[in-house]
């Protein structure tokens, strides 16, 4: 049997919702690690913005508002490139190195699903199984979306008696406190990282003047 050739990357504009119902041939547990992205790119971003800023300060004589965020840009962009630093050390000749703290290894589901059409298709369940396990032979309605990478992932599981119902059982992925804090951080890392771009155009602009 020939290897199974992954579906290509997707655009963000062809990422769409998808409903398929078959028969669970493949069960793999395993997990999957998460990087805290938005931090690397509010760092990315802090280290021009508080450049921009103290340039500002030093030229001008700046003695307001821009005087205060400007020190306290540099100082956390230091920081956290010191983190980045040390975590890289850490993660050092390791296959997975991260330049960042990881929002924690999530388990995962892998599932292989013989459709009602005869194709197989790959589906992925984060977090630890709520309502059950799964196995091979179960008739399941899976929902979820494909994701840029090609991958289509579930939150929920219909398990079902026939393949025309009706529904036995529902399975959804619990995912860690911590991991929902982390991506939590993550995301407000990118707000952060957008509101420093703002402010680094105005800084530029003059508007603090």
């Amino acid at each position: 049997m020939p290897p199974r050739v992954p579906p290509p990357p997707l655009k963000p504009s062809e990422a769409r919702s998808l409903e398929e119902t078959g028969v669970i041939t493949k069960v793999t547990t395993g997990t999957d690690r998460h990087a805290l992205l938005g931090l690397r790119v509010l760092l990315l971003t802090a280290v021009p913005a508080g450049i921009v800023t103290m340039v500002r300060v030093v030229l001008h004589g700046d003695r307001g508002v821009t005087a205060v965020v400007g020190p306290l840009l540099v100082l956390a962009a230091g920081a956290g490139a010191h983190r980045m630093y040390r975590n890289w050390r850490a993660n050092r000749g390791k296959r997975d190195q991260q330049l960042m703290p990881a929002a924690g290894d999530v388990e995962v589901r892998r599932l292989r699903v013989r459709t009602l059409e005869g194709s197989d298709s790959d589906w992925m369940l984060f977090g630890r199984p709520r309502g059950g396990d799964l196995a091979t032979g179960d008739i399941a309605q899976l929902r979820g979306r494909r994701r840029r990478d090609g991958r289509a992932v579930t939150r929920r599981v219909t398990l079902l008696a026939t393949p025309s119902g009706p529904p036995v059982r529902v399975v959804t992925g619990r995912k860690p406190l911590r991991f929902l804090l982390a991506r939590f951080v993550s995301q407000a890392g990118y707000t952060l990282a957008g509101l420093l771009v703002v402010w680094t155009l105005l800084v530029l602009l003059g508007v603090f003047d």
